[in-house]
């Protein structure tokens, strides 16, 4: 990831997470309020101004084309809850596998490599933040996917759930060292990304679930994709900043909020074998398709200029 002044206060957040995880263990009530209250502050409205970025990438394009992205937008979005109605294994699977290559783009994404060494590195760091708390909370990951996909016959056998978070760390760690070793990152940005994973690893272990995969999401995944945009949308007016940020994002994050509290109501109606958490993860993947579509191009857009650039200077 690209490090910016927040990195040293998000070493220190997690590391404050690690520690209150240890001290007050097995507290669900206290997860869901720290699951609601950081996604609510960040991991929302980083997926809040696709809209946004879609009109500094379209630049001269029509209302049409406008109301044409809108539509296709909703349109990714039923699709993906058509999918999770009609084969449920299938949905899981495809946000599990989807969500591993945007991680891993989101971590990796600045690295100077051919994009076949992108792609596998994008896809080890992604796995590393999706498969390792898996692996470690297995029993609790078991029973969201079991209610998620009615399939109650998900098996891992225990040598792999015991093995594969550890490889999992190694394989990153060399990936890392590789990358520096070969000049794909500075050897700062090694030893940051080195720190930052095995931070993560520890609160993956020692931290339930919940806290560990929002810990992750909102601190490092959408707080650096928030940075990311705000550095993207500037390229085009110097004056934009956090705040501005935030009242750009103000309308689909309320929108957001309204849909999760009727669905939230409606639930003992509609969904009443599904818990909240259930629904979380549903409603998560209902709106990451289309994002990372947005945030592809947006990545490929800073690559294809730091790359002009860097052909200027030599």
């Amino acid at each position: 990831m690209k490090y910016k002044l927040s990195y040293p206060i998000q070493i220190i957040l997690t590391a404050i997470i690690l520690v209150v995880s240890l001290v007050f263990q097995n507290n669900s009530t206290g997860d869901l309020i720290f699951l609601g209250v950081l996604v609510g502050l960040i991991g929302i409205p980083h997926g809040s101004t696709d809209f946004l970025i879609f009109k500094k990438l379209a630049k001269k394009k029509s209302e049409i084309d406008y109301i044409r992205f809108g539509l296709l937008y909703l349109v990714a979005m039923v699709g993906v809850v058509l999918v999770w109605v009609l084969h449920a294994n299938l949905a899981l699977l495809m946000f599990l596998g989807v969500s591993i290559y945007h991680f891993g783009q989101s971590n990796l994404q600045h690295i100077r490599a051919h994009k076949i060494i992108k792609f596998i590195s994008y896809i080890l760091s992604g796995a590393f933040v999706i498969i390792v708390p898996i692996s470690v909370h297995f029993v609790e990951a078991q029973e969201i996917m079991a209610t998620l996909t009615g399939n109650e016959n998900i098996y891992v056998s225990e040598r792999i759930l015991a093995t594969l978070p550890r490889e999992l760390l190694l394989a990153n760690i060399w990936l890392l060292l590789f990358l520096g070793l070969n000049k794909m990152i500075s050897i700062e940005e090694c030893i940051k990304e080195v720190l930052y994973i095995t931070l993560l690893f520890c609160i993956f272990h020692f931290s339930t679930l919940i806290v560990a995969f929002t810990t992750y999401f909102v601190l490092w995944h959408s707080w650096n994709s928030i940075i990311d945009q705000l550095e993207f949308l500037k390229q085009e007016n110097k004056e934009f900043n956090l705040l501005k940020y935030y009242i750009q994002a103000t309308p689909v994050t309320l929108i957001s909020f309204l849909g999760m509290t009727l669905l939230v109501a409606l639930k003992d109606t509609i969904l009443p074998n599904f818990t909240y958490i259930d629904l979380f993860f549903i409603t998560i993947s209902v709106i990451t398709l289309p994002h990372i579509i947005i945030i592809e191009q947006l990545y490929k857009t800073e690559q294809h200029q730091n790359q002009l650039l860097t052909t200027a200077i030599s």
